[in-house]
């Protein structure tokens, strides 16, 4: 963090930096600011890579299971069904104000944090599955391969990805498809200093 506030202060002072531009700085001065208002500890990251970057949302404690999702049935009943990777546990049928935007991850590993709601989906097995009540969710795995998933920011030519966990690590490896959806919810896969194997929309920009 001080390498980084030093690299911030030289942007300012007008002197030559070899490092992050000063448009990247701005962004993250930019949400620095908004976090410590807010109480919060914002981090930035440099060199990191996917295994290391995508955290847990910080958030009230609440349960959380990780596993494969994936759209059971037919529309307009079609489940949410969660399959976690721990085989003792049972498949959970998902529900709540995220099922708009979990129906964009269905094939990916993802972790679902929120409450089971003591009901059960007659519908999601056999025997039906319990209901589980999404608050926030993280990508995870997209096709056998870890992924980050963040928010894409940007300040004239210089991009970043805003994390989970709040922290914001340089992209300038953004693709131009991706360049162009700033404010958008996004997962991508491969390290985070190279240009992604692959990547999926989560939320288009607000």
């Amino acid at each position: 963090m001080r390498g980084f506030a030093a690299v911030c202060t030289a942007c300012r002072n007008g002197r030559r930096w070899h490092g992050p531009s000063r448009e990247l700085c701005s962004i993250v001065i930019a949400l620095l600011v908004t976090s410590a208002a807010c109480g919060n500890r914002a981090v930035v990251a440099k060199g990191s890579t996917v295994a290391d970057s995508v955290a847990a949302p910080t958030q009230p404690a609440s349960d959380s299971v990780r596993g494969l999702l994936t759209l059971v049935g037919n529309e307009p009943g079609a489940v949410l069904l969660l399959s976690p990777t721990s085989r003792e546990l049972a498949a959970v049928a998902l529900v709540g104000s995220q099922v708009s935007l979990l129906r964009n991850v269905t094939g990916l590993e993802i972790v679902v944090y929120g409450r089971v709601t003591g009901r059960r989906d007659p519908t999601a097995m056999p025997r039906g599955g319990a209901e589980f009540d999404v608050r926030s969710f993280v990508v995870r795995v997209a096709d056998g391969a870890p992924a980050t998933d963040g928010v894409v920011l940007a300040a004239k030519d210089a991009f970043a990805l805003r994390l989970a966990d709040g922290r914001v690590v340089a992209a300038p490896w953004l693709p131009v498809a991706l360049r162009r959806l700033v404010g958008a919810r996004i997962w991508v896969t491969g390290g985070l200093d190279a240009v992604p194997q692959a990547y999926g929309i989560i939320r288009q920009p607000l």
